[in-house]
């Protein structure tokens, strides 16, 4: 996302609500597919571990945790996972809402039911072959949870209050192998936004793993300008 902006802390608690903690588990039509999303660094609805943070680091920072799952509804062909800010979408601002979306990867092969910690940011990951990652600032890794982007200023006064995010992990069962990805709709924007909604029209299922964070960078330096998602062959491969 080339406009990354800050979104101050007044913006945030003015527009701020609470999102819900618990798990959830869909086949596409409202009933339970029995499947579920879990990682061994941090429970559902609890704090993310400061190492997927960007705390005491500078903004941008932080390693991506473990997640394993288990066999996504009948159909499955691949799967993807979106990192979001629930506090940010629930201020439903227009402003702010290309914020909301960290990090996601996908054409995760059906095979797949695990990511390891601290993923490679290339955009083709290694430890994941066949899939592929895009965030708004790495570009292409993982984009770590920092509600708290920028360090009290010591000649602007007293510091806000902390902020406390919620977060998501949606895993999505994709009724395909290898998405036929939508270009960038609007240079500038976060692509991992149009993506979330992409997604939405090939998921045949979708379970959530939910988290919170308070984490606040030791600087803030505004992104440079990301490329979108590289052409693809329809072997899986980069492709120009």
């Amino acid at each position: 996302m080339t406009k990354h902006a800050l979104v101050s802390f007044t913006t945030i608690l003015a527009g701020w609500g609470a999102a819900g903690c618990s798990s959830s588990n869909s086949n596409g039509d409202g009933g339970s597919s029995g499947w579920v999303l879990t990682s061994p660094a941090f429970a559902d609805g609890a704090a993310l571990p400061t190492s997927a943070t960007c705390e005491g680091k500078a903004f941008g920072t932080g390693e991506s945790p473990e997640f394993d799952w288990t066999s996504g509804p009948s159909g499955t062909q691949s799967y993807a996972l979106v990192f979001k800010d629930l506090s940010i979408l629930a201020m439903d601002a227009a402003a702010t809402l290309d914020h909301a979306y960290h990090w996601a990867i996908w054409d995760i092969p059906a095979s797949v039911h695990q990511l390891p910690a601290n993923l490679s940011g290339a955009e083709f990951p290694t430890d994941v072959p066949g899939a592929r990652q895009w965030s708004s600032v790495n570009p292409f890794g993982y984009l770590g949870a920092c509600p708290n982007p920028v360090p009290p200023d010591a000649d602007a006064g007293a510091a806000p209050p902390p902020v406390t995010d919620n977060y998501s992990f949606t895993l999505y069962a994709i009724n395909v192998p290898i998405l036929a990805y939508p270009p960038d709709p609007s240079a500038g924007d976060n692509y991992v936004h149009p993506l979330d909604d992409y997604l939405l029209g090939h998921n045949i299922g979708t379970t959530l793993l939910h988290a919170t964070s308070n984490a606040a960078a030791t600087s803030f330096t505004p992104p440079a300008a990301p490329p979108g998602p590289s052409p693809r062959g329809g072997d899986g491969s980069a492709g120009n």
